[in-house]
């Protein structure tokens, strides 16, 4: 019904180039000491609101630079402060260059895909993503499964196991839900309750 699901802790405009560059390494399993350059290309927009920015979340060099040097993009790597600050990151991060596409323009005015090309020492390899997984064109669309895990990584260490299960099963029976309030008031308790 037109809800998207972000499944980085980034800004929107981040997850094509994450998920292209996330897939390029487990596809190809280079070594991150053989990247020459990584180019992103996405529509001009979205690149505006997401290059070079001081806030690291929302910074598209710093999210990739820091995905490739976790090997994944949640919370607590998105917001890491040791991340933030390791020299691998700070290199990639100085590798990527994001060019805003005319092509892009023309074909997704407002949409959130890009193109992400990795140059290595033998080569180059490149993905093109159309859509992140979670946008609402995306098909398959997510199921209830991917989002537990996605909500689990997150939650049950802030809530606990038990207000986590009630809040999913809360969430995956809304319709039957009176009050969104009883759904929110799950997330409200004391760890481990």
């Amino acid at each position: 019904m037109g809800a998207n699901f972000k499944f980085y802790s980034a800004g929107y405009p981040i997850h094509s180039p994450v998920e292209a560059a996330l897939g390029l390494q487990s596809e190809h399993g280079f070594d991150l000491d053989d990247i020459e350059r990584i180019t992103v290309r996405m529509p001009s927009h979205p690149a505006s609101v997401v290059d070079n920015r001081s806030m690291p979340t929302i910074c598209l060099q710093h999210m990739v630079a820091a995905a490739l040097v976790a090997g994944k993009l949640g919370f607590d790597e998105a917001h890491s402060a040791t991340l933030l600050n390791d020299p691998k990151v700070l290199h990639l991060k100085s590798l990527v260059l994001l060019i805003r596409d005319a092509e892009f323009d023309r074909v997704q005015p407002q949409g959130r895909g890009a193109e992400v090309t990795i140059e290595l020492a033998g080569g180059s390899v490149s993905r093109m993503v159309e859509h992140p997984r979670g946008h609402r064109f995306r098909t398959p669309a997510p199921t209830w499964d991917d989002l537990r895990a996605k909500w689990e990584d997150l939650l049950v260490r802030r809530v606990g196991q038990s207000r986590f299960d009630q809040f999913y099963y809360a969430c995956a029976s809304l319709e039957s839900v009176d009050d969104v309030n009883e759904v929110s008031s799950l997330l409200a308790g004391a760890h481990g309750s």
